[in-house]
């Protein structure tokens, strides 16, 4: 079993980034998963029930995330912001995941990472904080960058995600939540 961090990026990155990180992830003896979501292409709820039920979501983009969710050990999202809140797309993409399996990530450390060009916005951790809440996740650090070519700061924050991961034992491993309430 590999201690993965997941990386969920609403924005394109750069392929010398993307190596970066995973050289990062791999100086902390860490994998790392990513999954790029582009606008146009994240479905989002359609209210079925499906999650509750099977703690998968219809859609399988969610489902591969929860398949390697055992060996999540860190979350980071990297997020275009618009307007003070996430880019849409990376909202749609992470109700579903969240509402389909919050108890697989529980207690995981996070970092957050938004890009804007606006002078103020909200803090990542404000929009996030339903996520957070849910899955009961510990967030580490949040940064806002408004330039889409400088991940310094990005780079830190896989750090130290990276170090807090690497310090996550799987087996301690959420008791499973009833949600039976919810049908």
């Amino acid at each position: 079993m590999e201690k993965t961090i997941f990386i969920i990026s609403g924005i394109s990155l750069p392929s010398e980034t993307t190596e970066q990180i995973s050289l990062i992830a791999c100086k902390h003896s860490l994998m790392a998963h990513y999954v790029e979501l582009h606008e146009g292409t994240v479905e989002g709820c359609r209210s079925c029930g499906k999650c509750i039920k099977r703690h998968k979501c219809m859609f399988d983009d969610v489902n591969q995330a929860i398949d390697i969710s055992d060996n999540i050990v860190g979350i980071a999202i990297i997020s275009p912001f618009y307007y003070g809140q996430p880019a849409s797309h990376v909202k749609r993409y992470l109700d579903r995941l969240f509402h389909s399996a919050s108890d697989k990530f529980s207690y995981r450390p996070i970092v957050i990472y938004s890009y804007t060009r606006a002078v103020a916005t909200t803090d990542p951790s404000v929009a996030f904080a339903p996520y957070i809440t849910l899955s009961e996740l510990s967030l580490l650090d949040t940064g806002i960058s408004r330039s889409a070519t400088d991940h310094a700061q990005l780079y830190d924050l896989i750090d130290i995600l990276c170090q807090s991961a690497q310090s996550f034992e799987l087996s301690n491993a959420p008791v499973q939540r009833d949600f039976s309430f919810l049908r």
